[in-house]
């Protein structure tokens, strides 16, 4: 499968979610849509539904050609309907005052844009209320972003974050993230991933059998509980996209199960799927 993304993002997001269609994503620093796209595979391939937003007018032209999702075309940031200063350069664009990597940025030409707020954004085209995937690169004001969401009204179940190990902004985004219900999944090259504590807590089957629930709990923000009638209760970890049980071993997580090799595998209750 050919990849669209820089690294593979899209491709992970695909795999974490079992090659499911019709989902439903937000794009945010979406360029033209396709070139580096994190979500063109997604909508082109699995059919899944979305925002794109874009505020460069040239790349956002673009946008609506390729793409057949909502394209909106306005700088998602902390605050809405403010006259911001936007530094163009391709696909290094951003909000001036926010751009933290290549200085020479800023001394590009610039334009003036107005801003909305993701949750206005969302509440604008009637997002749902789950979103499964969450694109963010915006050179520079992924914090400012993330601080204008309810998280109590919208819940991302994956999120890929750029930051380049721009500190402190990367620590105060994963420590906001944290405290809102996700774990963090792994890290790239310059990005975080991080899901939703939904998509591993709650109760899992073996094979077939529905009369002995495995349930993981989730204990602070880095351990997990796990009790079962096949066996005493156990505690581990999540990281890098697997759960680290001290007893029961490593399982690796995807949205409906959790493989741990050689047939052994923990599903979500699919009758329903039947």
């Amino acid at each position: 499968m050919e990849s669209f993304s820089q690294i593979n993002q899209d491709i992970n997001v695909i795999s974490f979610f079992n090659n499911k269609t019709d989902m439903y994503f937000i794009d945010i620093g979406a360029h033209d849509g396709k070139s580096f796209s994190n979500t063109f595979l997604l909508e082109k391939t699995y059919n899944w539904k979305g925002i794109c937003s874009e505020p460069l007018p040239s790349s956002f032209k673009k946008l609506t050609k390729c793409r057949n999702v909502i394209c909106d075309n306005s700088a998602v940031f902390s605050k809405s309907d403010l006259s911001l200063e936007f530094s163009v350069s391709d696909m290094l664009s951003g909000l001036t005052h926010c751009i933290d990597r290549f200085e020479d940025v800023k001394k590009c030409n610039s334009i003036i844009i107005k801003t909305i707020t993701l949750q206005s954004l969302l509440d604008n085209y009637n997002a749902p209320k789950i979103i499964h995937y969450f694109s963010l690169d915006t050179e520079g004001s992924e914090l400012e972003i993330l601080k204008s969401v309810d998280f109590s009204k919208y819940t991302f179940l994956y999120i890929n974050l750029e930051h380049n190990f721009i500190e402190p902004k990367r620590t105060e985004m994963k420590t906001l993230l944290l405290n809102n219900g996700y774990v963090f999944k792994g890290q790239n090259s310059f990005d975080d991933d991080y899901i939703h504590e939904t998509t591993v807590i709650g109760t899992y089957y073996y094979q077939e059998d529905y009369t002995k629930p495995i349930i993981i709990k989730r204990q602070n923000k880095t351990d997990f509980s796990v009790s079962s009638p096949y066996w005493n209760n156990d505690i581990g970890t999540f990281n890098n996209g697997f759960l680290e049980w001290k007893i029961l071993g490593k399982g690796k997580l995807f949205f409906t199960y959790i493989d741990y090799g050689n047939g052994n595998i923990w599903h979500r209750d699919n009758r329903k799927d039947r």
